[in-house]
């Protein structure tokens, strides 16, 4: 005999089940972000650069941060740090981190030389892409990675698990009534 409540306490458990099967494949990082919105809106930032990137339909929102990075090989810790210059998004909210040009480094168009100068950046913040700055020339070029890593297939996700689960629950609550 089944009580009032027992459908709801089978739903919840149905509930509790698939989120801890679904996180496995879904982020749930943005509805926690949209849960706990609780940021301020930052102010605009000024400056060359930030005008630089605004006529070409991008928009700053951090500039000059300082990323502190904890080395480990085997028993020994090293620290370092890299820079970004800024941080900037475009209209359709992708990310993206900045890096100027210098006088003393020109950027040179070559594989080799665009890994070692701007790889590392693309790793560290995981933008959308890099955008180059050009400050005498006031431009911007974008800069985007594309790679694979000789992995394993990530599995599929096992429609089949749930199709048969929710049959199985489907029989078992028809058997009951």
């Amino acid at each position: 005999m089944t009580r009032s409540g027992d459908p709801i306490v089978l739903f919840l458990l149905v509930g509790v089940i698939f989120f801890f099967f679904l996180r496995k494949w879904f982020s749930f990082a943005s509805m926690k972000d949209w849960v706990f919105n609780t940021r301020p809106d930052p102010e605009p930032l000024r400056g060359e650069i930030p005008s630089i990137l605004q006529e070409n339909g991008y928009e700053a929102y951090a500039e000059k941060q300082k990323i502190p990075l904890h080395i480990k090989i085997g028993e020994e810790s090293f620290d370092s740090r890299m820079f970004v210059d800024v941080f900037a998004t475009d209209e359709y909210g992708n990310r993206y981190a900045v890096i100027t040009s210098r006088r003393r480094r020109p950027l040179k168009k070559v594989g080799a030389s665009l890994r070692d100068s701007f790889f590392a950046s693309y790793l560290l913040a995981k933008p959308m892409g890099l955008l180059y700055v050009d400050v005498e020339a006031r431009s911007v070029q974008e800069i985007t990675f594309q790679y694979e890593f000789p992995s394993q297939k990530r599995s599929p996700f096992p429609w089949s698990y749930i199709v048969v689960f929710v049959l199985g629950m489907l029989v078992a609550w028809s058997i009951t009534k």
